[in-house]
């Protein structure tokens, strides 16, 4: 037994069992250190779904990014290690990652291969990439849709608890997702459609939703 504790026990036994006891210093306890390294990184998602981590050194004076034919960038974000990412899908889901989950590379690599990488349906392919490090309800993910219609929906609808990796229903599946856009600030968007007339729209105009599964408004 401790010094102390056999102290106090020997002071309950001499007293018949009534006893002051001294206030006792508990030791503080420390909480569990992130000891992920951190250090700053480009982020590069393709329309294909590889998905590219490449320190600031190593782009230096390379910034020309290898893709298979036919694919190309689709998402940039500059970031660091120990951020959390999330990926929408064309399946209409969410996938959270960190981004120390991946290795780094080079401009001349193609990357890692999302939809294995993160265990995604057959067929399921990325369309939006974010650093997603908290969940403010003023920024929205807008989602355009085949039928014409499109959707802002809070990113603090995708705020949960736990380890999950996954969020189902992430957005509406009515109609085929087109394009995906994270806005902190609203912004300009030129729609073009099936007979090549355009418009310019700013986002805001989009009604935000309450629900993640609405299918917007055209």
């Amino acid at each position: 037994r401790a010094a102390k504790e056999t102290e106090i026990i020997a002071m309950i036994e001499a007293s018949g069992g009534s006893v002051e006891i001294p206030d006792m210093q508990l030791p503080e306890v420390q909480g569990e250190e992130d000891e992920t390294p951190d250090y700053p990184v480009h982020l590069f998602l393709s329309q294909e779904g590889y998905f590219k981590k490449i320190t600031f050194q190593s782009l230096r004076g390379n910034d020309e990014q290898k893709c298979k034919d036919g694919d190309e960038i689709l998402n940039m974000i500059d970031g660091e290690n120990r951020d959390d990412l999330i990926f929408f899908t064309d399946h209409a889901q969410l996938y959270r990652a960190k981004a120390d989950d991946f290795d780094t590379t080079k401009a001349s690599a193609l990357g890692e291969y999302l939809p294995v990488k993160l265990k995604m349906d057959s067929d399921e392919k990325p369309i939006l990439m974010n650093v997603q490090n908290s969940y403010p309800a003023k920024e929205n993910v807008v989602f355009l849709f085949a039928n014409g219609k499109g959707v802002r929906v809070s990113v603090s609808n995708y705020e949960i608890s736990g380890n999950r990796r996954r969020i189902t229903s992430a957005f509406s599946d009515k109609s085929p997702v087109v394009a995906a856009f994270y806005e902190k600030e609203p912004f300009e968007l030129l729609l073009v459609s099936s007979d090549n007339r355009g418009i310019v729209i700013k986002s805001s105009l989009i009604p935000v939703m309450s629900t993640r599964t609405s299918g917007g408004v055209t």
